[in-house]
């Protein structure tokens, strides 16, 4: 998902403007955007810009660091970033702060259950929207979903069901505006 903005002077792009077809500040800006998987597009009166402003974002709330990783290594050849959470502390926090595209839940942690987390997420104005899944060994999919989880993934997750279950939940911020 993208968005455009044109750019220019006066209306223009013109020899002396930063932005006129020749200008190294061009070529500059066109590797720029490449790098970030954009477009510059130069047209008479105008260059356009094309660069993405949707990132996806898992928020992985475990008390085991190998499952943070080893999702970090399942999506590590995607454009899918990977935020750790291991207490239900950090996972509010992170939740507010990030806003990401799905939170992978736990139920099975110290001090603070998951089902308690569930609830707390569920029951803030800033994180009631974000699709929670929980994440369990327990085969327990109808309990999830009956206290407010969106999904349910059973463990040991493999690739195939993470980018799956990411796929079921990812925005498309085009789509909603329709």
């Amino acid at each position: 998902v993208t968005g455009i903005a044109p750019i220019s002077v006066n209306g223009t792009a013109t020899a002396d403007c930063p932005c006129a077809v020749g200008s190294s500040r061009l070529a500059v800006a066109r590797q720029l955007c490449e790098a970030v998987e954009g477009e510059l597009c130069v047209q008479e009166d105008a260059v356009y810009l094309r660069l993405p402003t949707h990132k996806t974002v898992v928020l992985v709330v475990d008390d085991n660091d190998d499952l943070i990783r080893l999702f970090e290594r399942y999506l590590a050849d995607s454009p899918i970033q990977v935020i750790g959470a291991r207490n239900a502390e950090q996972a509010m926090e992170l939740a507010r702060k990030a806003r990401p595209t799905l939170i992978t839940l736990d139920v099975m942690m110290p001090t603070h259950d998951g089902w308690e987390v569930l609830q707390n997420l569920k029951h803030h104005p800033e994180t009631r929207a974000i699709p929670v899944a929980v994440c369990s060994i327990l085969e327990e999919p109808h309990l999830a979903i009956s206290l407010g989880a969106d999904d349910y993934v059973k463990k040991p997750v493999t690739q195939k069901a993470l980018l799956d279950l990411i796929a079921r939940w990812e925005r498309d911020p085009l789509a909603e505006e329709q």
